[in-house]
């Protein structure tokens, strides 16, 4: 798994290199209800964090706060309100377990489209949709002679919805759907360049 991942983060990083040495990253966009031409940029690169909190129920293991992560890069349309592109996730769905942390890790790569409304002004709403694929990870602490842990390769989808605030803020309203363990709700704040 590690190689996977080490082979995507090197070809983000050489999407960005060739994207911003070949200039041909800025296009104009007019808007006529006031008639301004704004200038936004044809691909967007967001790295974000934030937090998660699981969706199903599970008797005796109360719902926690988790941490996510991840990177996602995005191309805008010509003339349309929509974008797409690539994410890469870490989310981890936390329950608490006996003393300690049940963590459900699910690692995907996922395709995103977006519908924006407004955009290229200060604040642009959007909702949107990604499918893909996810590696889960369960894991829980060690317990006298057991130690409870699977791992499995998956689908993955999710729908989401926020804002841009000034061209670069990003915040984000999403719900993961992968497994129902693993499902969760997530806040994340990335910043666009």
């Amino acid at each position: 798994m590690q190689l996977t991942i080490k082979k995507i983060f090197f070809f983000l990083l050489l999407l960005i290199a060739t994207n911003k040495l070949s200039g041909q990253n800025l296009y104009t966009v007019s808007f006529y209800d006031n008639d301004q031409v704004r200038t936004i940029k044809r691909v967007n690169y967001e790295p974000y964090i934030g937090v998660t909190f699981p969706m199903l129920h599970m008797d005796g293991y109360p719902k926690r706060l988790g941490p996510t992560l991840g990177f996602e890069v995005r191309i805008n349309m010509d003339e349309q309100p929509i974008d797409f592109g690539f994410q890469v996730n870490v989310a981890v769905a936390v329950r608490k377990f006996d003393d300690d942390d049940l963590a459900l890790r699910n690692v995907s790569t996922s395709v995103t489209f977006d519908y924006n409304w407004f955009r290229g002004r200060n604040v642009t709403p959007f909702v949107g949709a990604s499918f893909g694929t996810s590696y889960r990870l369960m894991t829980a602490p060690y317990t006298g002679e057991d130690y409870w842990g699977t791992n499995d390769v998956g689908g993955e989808f999710a729908i989401r919805g926020g804002f841009l605030f000034f061209h670069h803020l990003r915040t984000t309203l999403e719900c993961r759907i992968t497994n129902k363990r693993y499902n969760v709700f997530v806040f994340r704040i990335g910043y666009a360049f």
